[in-house]
């Protein structure tokens, strides 16, 4: 009994846990759009990677952070772009008749961001090795042989047909994929 009791607090803390943490995301949200405003009205970079190496050495400590890290970078650099167009949060494109919702960042960054919003458990097969180390992590099983039903095509060189298109600085992920993603769980990347 005391171990189903001890199971649901845990539950109910990480609970607790999950509501600070998005309370403290949208708080940073904010800051992010401040920060594009001014960097705006002093003609500034939006991408200040001095500034991202200075964080990181003060906060990370191990590679589990540093990607956090990194996928911070990568929403605030899209929420001040976003502040300094005037658009909403999310910039949604209509591309050959397909809705896709825009991130934008390095290459790497924007395949770091990918391997968080893949299910846990999800299979990943690519040709290109640098990809593979890329989506590499916890929950992601990247495997050598072809994927012959693909759940999702991830298409890294901008080619308008897959399911999550990265180009260059880009990356566009599909209303499809975002409806579906809880049954998405093979990948090719290409």
């Amino acid at each position: 009994m005391e171990l189903i009791s001890d199971f649901e607090n845990l539950r109910r803390e990480m609970l607790e846990n999950s509501r600070e943490i998005i309370r403290l995301l949208k708080q940073r949200i904010k800051l992010a759009q401040k920060i594009g405003e001014i960097k705006k009205m002093n003609g500034g970079e939006i991408h200040d990677y001095n500034r991202e190496r200075e964080i990181i050495k003060l906060i990370s400590g191990d590679r589990f952070t540093q990607s956090v890290l990194n996928i911070l970078f990568e929403f605030s650099i899209h929420y001040e772009s976003n502040s300094q167009l005037n658009l909403p949060g999310y910039v949604y494109k209509n591309i050959n008749g397909n809705n896709y919702m825009e991130f934008n960042g390095e290459t790497k960054n924007l395949l770091g961001m990918l391997k968080f919003i893949l299910n846990p458990g999800s299979v990943v097969f690519s040709e290109n090795k640098e990809y593979k180390n890329l989506i590499s992590g916890p929950g992601i099983h990247i495997i050598n042989h072809k994927i012959e039903d693909p759940d999702v095509y991830v298409d890294v060189n901008g080619n308008y047909g897959g399911d999550i298109i990265i180009n260059g600085r880009q990356m566009l992920i599909s209303k499809n994929f975002l409806e579906n993603r809880e049954n998405i769980y093979r990948v090719i990347i290409r």
